[in-house]
């Protein structure tokens, strides 16, 4: 008699095993591995660059709309702004800050540094403006932590009763920094 509960306690403990092995393999299976592609898709990068290059366009040209003006400073030229960099540093890297504070306009610099005050063209030559140019992307290079490309911007204009149109190819580099992708190179001025 012992020989035969052993035997039933041996089949119900291989019984047991069979079936919590067969839920654990059925569980894997039922399991969907999803890898998180850390790169974005060519659509998202050119929305990406195109949103980019509008912010862009509007530090150069459309300066009340992303800065805070300075309404007791009084210049023809320049305008004087109070939220420089907490503006830029969402905008640009440290690279591309610097090569927006060595832009220049002819002889006039965009960005001017006096004492602790930050004061900026008020206007940049029409020739350097973009605002309603067509922007189209081309050798978009999308990686993990930065996006390349060839940009070219076309300004159709009335000149005179002719229309006329320019067209100004330019490159922009973007790079990651934690979540935000900055302008890191964009050379605006021609």
């Amino acid at each position: 008699m012992k020989k035969k509960n052993i035997l039933v306690v041996v089949g119900l403990v291989l019984i047991t095993l069979g079936v919590v092995v067969y839920n654990t393999q059925k569980r894997n299976r039922d399991i969907e591995y999803i890898e998180e592609s850390l790169t974005l898709s060519k659509s998202e990068a050119t929305k990406l660059v195109e949103d980019t290059i509008n912010n862009v366009i509007n530090v150069y040209e459309n300066i009340d709309k992303v800065f805070e003006i300075d309404g007791s400073y009084e210049s023809e030229k320049e305008i004087k702004v109070t939220n420089y960099d907490e503006i830029v540093k969402t905008i640009f890297t440290e690279n591309g800050i610097k090569e927006l504070e060595n832009i220049s306009f002819g002889k006039n610099k965009f960005v001017t540094k006096k004492d602790n005050d930050i004061l900026l063209l008020k206007e940049i030559p029409s020739d350097n403006q973009y605002t309603g140019s067509s922007i189209s992307l081309d050798g978009l290079n999308i990686g993990e932590n930065e996006i390349t490309c060839n940009v070219t911007l076309t300004t159709y204009k009335l000149v005179k009763d002719k229309l006329t149109y320019y067209v100004f190819e330019k490159n922009i580099k973007l790079v990651k920094n934690e979540e935000n992708w900055l302008v890191d190179t964009f050379k605006y001025s021609n």
